[in-house]
């Protein structure tokens, strides 16, 4: 039961605050977000609006960062029992300014379990834009997680 009361006050929280943070995000020129100083560098970045160019030979993705607070939360069913974590995200901002990235030619994409990299570009074909998290090595995309924002 107190997990369950946890994640309901967490819930409420993150709630409460998710409209404002939504308007701020459209006002997003007037609002630096931090992500913009580290991309490229060797991290974990969040980023959403991605596209796709080709670019001599390299594929390179265009997106937008954003910078997002991530917490982890312990749920179970109503008897106590299959306690599992559950990743919660939190929106700040989404940068104004377009980033670009080399892709590398053996990047792994992940939803709730790995797919194929042809997956990855059929995402990117969808009318709901996503939010990913991008993994970086050696100033390449190595990684990309799809991420569900509440």
């Amino acid at each position: 039961m107190k997990p369950i009361m946890l994640l309901m006050t967490v819930y409420v929280l993150f709630s409460c605050s998710h409209s404002a943070k939504i308007e701020a995000t459209h006002n997003a020129k007037d609002h630096n977000c931090d992500c913009e100083k580290t991309v490229g560098i060797d991290r974990v970045l969040f980023a959403t609006n991605i596209r796709l160019k080709n670019e001599k030979n390299r594929r390179v993705l265009l997106f937008n960062c954003a910078t997002v607070h991530t917490g982890i939360a312990s749920i179970s069913d109503a008897d106590g029992k299959n306690e599992r974590e559950k990743f919660i995200y939190d929106l700040d901002c989404i940068s104004a300014i377009e980033q670009s990235q080399e892709l590398s030619d053996d990047f792994k994409y992940y939803t709730e379990s790995m797919q194929s990299s042809e997956d990855f570009f059929q995402s990117l074909n969808e009318e709901k834009k996503f939010f990913y998290e991008l993994t970086f090595e050696k100033q390449k995309i190595k990684s990309i997680l799809k991420v569900e924002l509440d």
